[in-house]
């Protein structure tokens, strides 16, 4: 194969890498829903640690899940201090059944200028979006969200 071959078939992936987005609308969960369940995590829950990149995350159990909380500047609140910042990003854990595991940020009005962790240029304020995992179709994903809000209480019976 020829360079201008190789060329052209590092364009396309590069391309293609380019034009997936990490992140899609999340429209079951919206900005005052997210609100709801973060209040409910910081005033029920625990805090521990899910991971490396920080500590002392805001938890809450649920029967099917485990969520966590991460700040919204990220590494700059290692311990997660409400006091430091707020929160934008809620991962979900399943704990029995599909072990389907989301990850939703949430970007509220000002964001973007704050450039607040997490949040990426193909974003809008206002909106929820969970991450695409390309193994798990959404639709999956939505279903799992619709348990989670019922867990909440916050979504259709």
């Amino acid at each position: 194969m020829n360079i201008q071959k190789y060329i052209l078939l590092f364009s396309i992936i590069t391309t293609t890498a380019i034009a997936q987005p990490k992140y899609v609308l999340q429209t079951k969960i919206d900005l005052a829903t997210f609100e709801k369940i973060k209040k409910i995590i910081l005033k029920k829950g625990l805090t521990k640690t899910y991971r490396n990149f920080d500590g002392n995350n805001p938890y809450f159990k649920t029967k099917y899940y485990e969520l966590f909380l991460g700040s919204d500047i990220g590494q700059k609140n290692i311990n997660n201090d409400p006091k430091k910042s707020d929160f934008n990003e809620l991962q979900v854990f399943s704990k029995k059944y599909t072990g389907i595991d989301l990850s939703l940020i949430a970007v509220r009005i000002g964001d973007l200028v704050a450039k607040k962790y997490w949040i990426t240029n193909d974003m809008k304020e206002g909106f929820v979006y969970v991450e695409i995992n390309k193994k798990i179709p959404l639709e999956v994903l939505e279903n799992e969200i619709e348990i989670v809000l019922r867990e909440f209480k916050l979504g259709k019976k």
